[in-house]
């Protein structure tokens, strides 16, 4: 019998992307699907989009969770596991995938024993498109379960989303969700994905078509993300506990320079920002770390973000306002 795969899919707010995005998934050329829908606290018509798709097509079900993207996703797991499904996979609802995604995943998975297998994606500005492909050096870090690749922004780096995997169901039974973390749980979820698989490959194939935000940098700023950002450390420490310490030092400094280049671009009164945030403790602590020169080498390309890299972490926010900001 053909192996089921649970298709999780969050839905908030999504009456304007949802019908794309599961035309894309009930028309894959891999039939044996369980799509499940996870409605969470949605002020549009969603809910009956989702109803009318589930009259539709009966692989798709509509479940209904409190807010919240982590809260949405256990709830599909817990559903697939439940329905007995063999692999799980995730897609946002303003997201779409190409017509082969799943048959491709799949039959990787399936030659390898695989309990984890990544895809290559493209990013889709208002403008643009940009393809983002894995690296050979980065596909040989992950799986020695070295995470370089999901931190340091070089040339071998990945974005750390769930969205481009296929996992297996006794992979998806030992972890899940933080839902006390609302920000990169993704991250923290592939982090922990990638610890506990056996087996992790590759497919080399364009798959998943990932919808950029637009208003991706103001979302960033605000008191409340400061919190976010260091509730979300406080658990990256826990769970990288037993790795380098330099390489903690490293995921410090860059979380303060984030910060502060995001406050910077999107906020006139950033000095005022920036003292609110070294009154949070996390980010003095971030500010006295010893991992600058591991950022420096390792976190940026080109010269001219090396040169914005030393200007931010020696307090210049006024030159890199008037000459930088726009990098």
């Amino acid at each position: 019998m053909d192996k089921k795969i649970g298709v999780i899919i969050p839905v908030h707010n999504s009456s304007q992307t949802l019908d794309r995005c599961l035309e894309s998934i009930v028309w894959q050329t891999y039939k044996n699907l369980m799509v499940i829908l996870v409605e969470n606290g949605s002020q549009d018509n969603s809910l009956e989009l989702c109803k009318l798709w589930a009259k539709k097509d009966d692989r798709i079900i509509v479940l209904q969770s409190e807010k919240g993207v982590s809260k949405a996703r256990n709830k599909g797991i817990d559903a697939a596991l439940s329905a007995e499904c063999d692999y799980i996979a995730f897609c946002d609802s303003d997201d779409y995938i190409k017509d082969a995604m799943y048959e491709s995943l799949l039959e990787i998975a399936n030659t390898n024993s695989s309990d984890l297998v990544f895809c290559n994606y493209i990013e889709r500005y208002t403008d643009k498109n940009v393809v983002q492909r894995i690296t050979e050096k980065a596909k040989k870090s992950l799986r020695r379960k070295d995470l370089t690749p999901l931190f340091y922004h070089n040339r071998d780096a990945m974005m750390g989303v769930v969205w481009r995997s296929l996992f297996s169901s006794k992979l998806c039974r030992k972890i899940s969700f933080k839902e006390n973390i609302v920000v990169a749980e993704d991250l923290i979820y592939i982090i922990e994905a990638i610890q506990e698989a056996n087996r992790i490959n590759f497919c080399d194939e364009v798959l998943y078509f990932y919808t950029v935000p637009t208003n991706l940098i103001r979302k960033y700023n605000s008191e409340d993300r400061n919190k976010e950002r260091s509730d979300f450390f406080g658990y990256m420490e826990k769970i990288l506990s037993g790795r380098n310490k330099k390489f903690l030092s490293f995921l410090r400094v860059g979380t303060l320079i984030d910060r502060i280049t995001a406050i910077i671009k999107s906020d006139k009164n950033y000095h005022d920002s920036i003292k609110h945030l070294y009154s949070i403790d996390f980010y003095k602590m971030c500010r006295n770390t010893r991992g600058f020169m591991q950022q420096f080498l390792h976190g940026r390309r080109t010269l001219r973000s090396k040169i914005s890299l030393c200007v931010l972490y020696f307090g210049f926010y006024d030159f890199y306002a008037k000459h930088m900001k726009k990098e």
